[in-house]
């Protein structure tokens, strides 16, 4: 097995791994399939003291949309997928108080959907209310089908921020670790306030009020981990009032591009606002629920928030979503009195078994993600898409799934269809110097491995 572990390490050099969604038990009936469908509500000062400023960055996967062959010559695609996307902030009454609706056009070179990877559509509106509570409406609609899904279940509450009032907005979560220097653009996560897992991440809000104070400005903040009961705190438990960036005067703009929703940063002398950005340990959070606490003053004037968020793995192999399906892919690799003791136990014990078992094996034990782990996964996933027959539908189970997941992709395949004597396929591992050969004598789909040089 040791040797299996370095060939799969040695694999892993070639090419990117997936990305993530949160392993955890099932939850409550949804009303959209999980991970379809992220946003949040952004409260920010504005140009008007009077109003609140409410961005809602969301992010949508394509498969929303239905595609279909494209016959519009301006969109220089063979295949588009259209809808249409509105969000209205309602309120205490039921009245709409303010509405923005965004064409979708996304254009795509084929109309199949991604088995490996998640694509998505992002976008941000952005409105301008009377301080009060909100409820927001989303209304996603697909323009083929004429389908539609309407989410009307979070709340938003709306402040003004006064040039003399003390305050903080909305804490998002953006993508890296910008080191020493403020950078002049910042790329939202957009994954509707919660934590894209294994990757680096900071945390941005806006101060108001405290330009005069900017040296004053003081930042503590933990991070726990939620317990099974949502009260208890336990795990990861990080405090800091050290590595705060500030940008005096920072006037703040959202720009929507394909690469996702950015802010820009410049500084601006009418500006009240100072730009906070504090890097967190990201990378070292696991696929858990947490709350962030968060203190800022400038001298007398303090703000608390509390932020509950999840790590979240949209792009997560399939065959590792599932505890009990993840702990049963690694029969190839374990003895079956270790796969009977790591499937031992409750779903929190079993989900811990499954984690420790890919610590131990972890090349980068400092970060959460595990790249070996992610790479044996997506070859499961793969296995089980590819090699699966009428009788035997997961292919994973089979000669040719099995010895993908151990080796991964072969150099080259050479096939061979006799009608008589049957089909073969020869997997050639040039670097390994092996040779696999399966045969389907019955011509059922059923490949077997021969008992031949390679094993």
């Amino acid at each position: 097995m040791r040797r299996f572990f370095m060939l799969l390490g040695t694999a892993l050099l070639a090419g990117p791994f997936l990305m993530a969604q949160q392993m955890e038990k099932p939850r409550g009936e949804q009303q959209q399939p999980p991970g379809m469908l992220f946003y949040e509500a952004v409260t920010r000062a504005s140009d008007d003291s009077t109003l609140s400023r409410v961005d809602i960055p969301y992010r949508i996967d394509y498969e929303v949309f239905v595609p279909v062959k494209n016959n519009d010559t301006s969109v220089h695609w063979p295949f588009v997928r259209r809808g249409e996307v509105a969000i209205d902030l309602i309120d205490s009454v039921g009245v709409s108080r303010a509405r923005a609706i965004s064409d979708v056009v996304v254009g795509q070179n084929s109309s199949e959907r991604s088995l490996e990877r998640k694509e998505w559509y992002q976008g941000v509106s952005s409105f301008l209310v009377p301080p009060g509570t909100y409820i927001i409406q989303i209304e996603l609609t697909d323009l083929e089908s004429q389908r539609n899904f309407i989410e009307k279940r979070e709340k938003v509450q709306a402040q003004a921020f006064p040039p003399s009032r003390f305050g903080i907005s909305t804490p998002i979560f953006v993508e890296g670790d910008p080191g020493s220097r403020f950078p002049d653009t910042l790329t939202a996560q957009n994954f509707g306030g919660d934590l894209s897992f294994g990757s680096p991440g900071s945390l941005f809000f806006e101060v108001n009020g405290a330009t005069g104070h900017v040296e004053a400005i003081k930042v503590s903040w933990a991070i726990n981990q939620v317990g099974k009961d949502k009260e208890e705190k336990k795990g990861v438990s990080r405090d800091s009032s050290a590595r705060i960036l500030t940008f005096p005067h920072a006037r703040i703009d959202t720009v929507y591009q394909e690469s996702g929703i950015h802010y820009l940063i410049r500084q601006d002398s009418a500006s009240h606002l100072t730009g906070v950005l504090m890097p967190l340990p990201a990378e070292e959070l696991p696929l858990r629920m947490y709350t962030l606490d968060l203190n800022v003053t400038a001298g007398a004037p303090e703000e608390h928030r509390t932020v509950t968020f999840r790590t979240v793995w949209p792009n997560m192999p399939f065959s590792l979503r599932d505890v009990d399906l993840a702990l049963d892919a690694l029969r190839f690799i374990v003895t079956p009195e270790q796969l009977d003791s790591l499937k031992d136990g409750t779903f929190e014990e079993r989900r811990d078994h499954l984690e420790n078992f890919w610590k131990l094996r972890d090349k980068t034990p400092g970060t959460a993600k595990n790249e070996l782990m992610a790479e044996y996964y997506r070859r499961v996933d793969h296995a089980m898409r590819s090699f699966g027959t009428l009788r035997v539908p997961d292919g994973s189970r089979s000669d040719r799934g099995r010895i993908y997941v151990l080796y991964g992709p072969p150099t080259r395949m050479d096939r061979t269809l006799d009608p008589v004597a049957g089909f073969q396929e020869t997997w050639i591992y040039e670097k390994l110097g092996k040779k696999f050969v399966f045969k389907d004598q019955s011509k059922s789909g059923n490949y077997v491995l021969s008992p031949s040089n390679g094993q």
